[in-house]
């Protein structure tokens, strides 16, 4: 299987990936489904330009850290040269979980990037 990825770079309360040789609504369609099969449900949009949650955020509110609650969109767009740019925002800070809740939302967000980047 031909890998795509080609870089990562940050930006505030984002990460960005690259992607080479892919089409955009393939990217946006090997993206949604390695969200899925990561335990995300999409809550609003379609493949490649969505939002996903995992958990629970009345009980995150509820129990704080003890019970997880992440919150993401993804943005697919095309860039220059024929490559693609996936665009991945925290939707949620994880505040209603304290400081454990703000690092469990960090890792997450890092977590999702490196397992993105397998694409």
């Amino acid at each position: 299987m031909e890998k795509h990825f080609k870089k990562e770079s940050l930006s505030e309360g984002k990460i960005i990936l690259e992607y080479g040789g892919i089409l955009q609504e393939d990217l946006g369609k090997k993206v949604h489904d390695l969200i899925l099969t990561a335990g995300y449900k999409m809550i609003e949009g379609s493949a490649g330009n969505a939002v996903y949650e995992k958990g629970s955020m009345a009980l995150r509110i509820i129990f704080g850290a003890f019970v997880k609650h992440f919150k993401f969109a993804v943005i697919v767009s095309p860039i220059e040269g024929g490559d693609m740019r996936l665009e991945i925002a925290k939707k949620t800070s994880g505040a209603a979980g304290g400081l454990v809740g703000m690092k469990q939302v960090k890792n997450e967000f890092e977590r999702l990037s490196k397992l993105l980047q397998t694409i």
